[in-house]
Order: C-alpha cells, then sequence, then structure tokens
C-alpha cells in the first residue's frame, strides 16, 4: 500500500478556503481507507486518535455538507472497550464485504461494479493497477486485496491529494496541476463509477450504527467529490 503519514502537523501554508477543503479532502480519504479496511486494533486507536487532530477539525468545518451528523455517533461508540469494538466490528465487517449467507451485500471492488462479468479481478482490476504505476505506486507484495479494492483506491486519493499539497507549499505549480489532474481522471474513470453504489448498499444492507455512519458519510462525501469535477 502506499506510504502516507497518518497525521501531519499542522505547519503547512493555510492561505485559502481552497486549501483548508483540500485538507478536509485527504483527510477525508484517509478516514475511508482505515474504515473500508478489515477491522483491527489500530482501526480504533487510529480513529479515536484521528477524531482529536486537526485532520477531523478540517473534515467537519470544511467540506460542505453536514459530515457531523453522519460520523457524530462514531465518538460513542470508540468509547467501548476494544475488544467489544473489534468482536462487533469484525462480524459486520465480514458479513457485508467478505462472506455472508445470503450473498455479500457491498462487495467493495471496482471490477464488480464495471466490468461485464461482475467478477473479482477484472479488467478493471488491471487498470487500476496500470494508473497507480504511473505514479510509481505499488502493493505490498503480502497484501490480501486486489488493486480495486474500495480501501486502496480511497487510499490511493489521499497519496494524490497529499503529493499535491507538499507541491502547493514548495511552490511547485506545475507538481500541483499534474496531483490535481491525477485526482480528476481518477475519480472520472474509477472512484465515481462505483463507489457512491457501494456506499449506499451498506446503508441499506448494514445492521451496526459504526458502518451506518461509514455509509452515510462516504454517500455524502462521494457526492461532494462528484460535484468538484465535471463529470
Amino acid at each position: 500500500m502506499m506510504q502516507i503519514d497518518p497525521y501531519l502537523p499542522d505547519t503547512r501554508p493555510d492561505q485559502s478556503g481552497r486549501l483548508k477543503r483540500e485538507f478536509a479532502r485527504c483527510a477525508s480519504y484517509r478516514f475511508l481507507h482505515v474504515v473500508f479496511s478489515y477491522p483491527c486494533s489500530e482501526t480504533v486507536n487510529f480513529l479515536r486518535d484521528f477524531i482529536l487532530s486537526f485532520e477531523y477539525e478540517h473534515l467537519i468545518g470544511h467540506m460542505g455538507f453536514d459530515s457531523q451528523r453522519a460520523l457524530g455517533p462514531l465518538s460513542d461508540i470508540l468509547h467501548k472497550d476494544i475488544p467489544e469494538i473489534l468482536e462487533d466490528l469484525e462480524v459486520e465487517y465480514t458479513r457485508l464485504f467478505i462472506n455472508s449467507f445470503n450473498g455479500i451485500p457491498a462487495k467493495p471492488y471496482e471490477s464488480i461494479y464495471l466490468d461485464k462479468g461482475h467478477l473479482v479481478v477484472g479488467d478493471a482490476t488491471i487498470r487500476v493497477r496500470e494508473f497507480y504505476q504511473d505514479f510509481g505506486v505499488g502493493l505490498c507484495p503480502d497484501y490480501p486485496e486486489p488493486p480495486d479494492h474500495i480501501a486502496i483506491e480511497t487510499e490511493f486519493m489521499a497519496y494524490l491529494i497529499d503529493r499535491a499539497i507538499d507541491a502547493y507549499a514548495s511552490g511547485n505549480f506545475k507538481k500541483v496541476d499534474r496531483f490535481r489532474d491525477a485526482q480528476i481522471r481518477f475519480l472520472q474513470q474509477h472512484l465515481l463509477c462505483w463507489a457512491w453504489n457501494l456506499s449506499d448498499r451498506i446503508c441499506v444492507h448494514t445492521r451496526h450504527p459504526f458502518y451506518r455512519a461509514v455509509g452515510l458519510f462516504s454517500k455524502q462525501f462521494f457526492d461532494s467529490e462528484r460535484k468538484q469535477v465535471d463529470f
């Protein structure tokens, strides 16, 4: 997976509402990467720290929609003991995304939604991998999921935004344009073609307030992203 610092000190130039929104977008994609990954104790610790971080403040304050309404329930859930939280999240994550007696209600792979065969690992998977490679990004050899898993696609978007912010901070506006263009193309060609549908299926089928919050926030967020690009 990509190497992105989970938290960054708030020392970069912050001179415009647009830059604040870019911080919020990056924070949102980091959050989605974590919650769409299989839950573990590091997940809970990350989210507890995240809610207290400046990234969360940016996310709540500058997304242009009521993200607090979606994410508010997370604080109560995350105050429970980690073993109790994890047991519930692991069961529901498995039921939603991996295996369920009545069929998997929210399959988290782009190829399922966009390829004619609706199979895991298809043409869409290859196209996503090639997009990553164009930016020197690859998956860890032992990572268990294909590159078009929702957790990886959202992490890649966080990477692109993070690199654009770094380029802006150093005054390299040519590189800013390169990474901004990459974001738009990846959203148009990949993520926005299927992620909203996945989020909607999570909202419809989940039995757990944590994933209900995730589904609601991600639907709102992807709606917001769609408005930012010429789709």
